[in-house]
This record gives C-alpha cells, sequence and structure tokens, in this order.
C-alpha cells in the first residue's frame, strides 16, 4: 500500500529537522498546488513548526524562503501512524491464527465423529497430528503476547513524551510569565 503524501513529508521532516517547503518538493515530487497546500497547513501551524510571523506572505516572496522544523507534534503523528500498522498486522495474524484454530476444531471434531469406530492406532495418529497443530498454535500466540508487549511499550513511551512535553509547556508559561513585566499602577493619587 503507498503511503499517503503526508506521512512521507513528515518522515522527510523527521530526518531532514530544518528545511524549506521547496526541499520538500524536490523529495516528494509535489506539484506546486500540493506545495501551497502544505504552506497553508503551515502558515496555520498544522503540520511542521514555523517562526515566521505571518509565514504565507513571507513564503510567496522570493527566496530565500523561510525554514519550517519538525516538531513534536509531528512525531507523535509518526508514532500514532507506525502504531495503527503494528495493530492492523497483528490484528491480521490475531484473525489468521483464529481461522486456523477454527479449522483444526473442525477438522478434530469432523475426524473424531468419522474414526469413532475406528482402531486405537488411528486415533492415536490423529490426536498426535492435533497435537503438532497446538504446538504451531502456542508459537503464534506467544508471538501475538509479544506484539502486545511492544505496544504497550510504545504507548509507555508516548505517555513519557506527552509528560515532557507538558513539563516543557509549563516552564515555557512559567518563563513568559518572569519576563513580561507585570501591570503596575501608574496613576497618581487625588489631592484634597
Amino acid at each position: 500500500m503507498e503511503e499517503d503524501v503526508y506521512i512521507k513529508a513528515l518522515k522527510f521532516a523527521e530526518k531532514k529537522r530544518k528545511f524549506t517547503l521547496q526541499e520538500l518538493q524536490l523529495e516528494l515530487n509535489l506539484t506546486n498546488e500540493k506545495l501551497k497546500e502544505f504552506a497553508l497547513q503551515t502558515h496555520h501551524n498544522e503540520i511542521f513548526y514555523n517562526n515566521t510571523v505571518n509565514f504565507y506572505t513571507v513564503y510567496n516572496k522570493k527566496p530565500p524562503y523561510p525554514s519550517v522544523y519538525f516538531s513534536v507534534k509531528d512525531k507523535f503523528r509518526l508514532i500514532q501512524y507506525e502504531e495503527l500498522k503494528e495493530a492492523r498486522k497483528a490484528s491480521k495474524n490475531a484473525t489468521l491464527f483464529a481461522v486456523a484454530a477454527l479449522m483444526i476444531s473442525f477438522i478434530g471434531s469432523a475426524s473424531a465423529i468419522y474414526f469413532n469406530n475406528s482402531s486405537s492406532k488411528q486415533l492415536d495418529t490423529l490426536i498426535a497430528g492435533l497435537t503438532y497443530s497446538d504446538s504451531e498454535l502456542h508459537k503464534h500466540v506467544e508471538t501475538i503476547q509479544i506484539s502486545i508487549q511492544q505496544n504497550t511499550e510504545s504507548l509507555n513511551l508516548i505517555n513519557e513524551l506527552i509528560h515532557v512535553n507538558n513539563q516543557i509547556n509549563q516552564s515555557l508559561i512559567t518563563l513568559k510569565n518572569e519576563i513580561v513585566p507585570t501591570d503596575v499602577d501608574n496613576s497618581i493619587p487625588e489631592t484634597d
């Protein structure tokens, strides 16, 4: 499945960290119309970070073009995309294993009915075959458990990044409050 142009753009941004939209256009072979979309979205801080006042106006002027940066929000978007891919993969695997288990169960039941009157040797052969399938199924269940553990670790990492981001935001608010002067009462008291 072909990746979305936004995912490609985020991966490019993650590699470069600082770049211009023209570099992005060259890397991804974007049309001018798509580039204009990226410029507007960057202007509104929907994707990438820019520290240019009125980004879209500056962007539409001649070079040098303003730089944009890979942001924390962009990193979270990539992490969510990767987790979604992993979840879809795990879901497909779980579905396949469930179908295989149902087929084994059906075959076992049908065989038990068919061989009900057969010799114990034939029944032992059937049980040995089912045991092998159960062993394989056990290996696949372990693989799914490992995948779930990895997804849990990814979620823990995301929560930690959110916590760090909140701390950074709180520090920035504190710093801003320290830098911006407080309102001072400059009024002159009235005399009688």
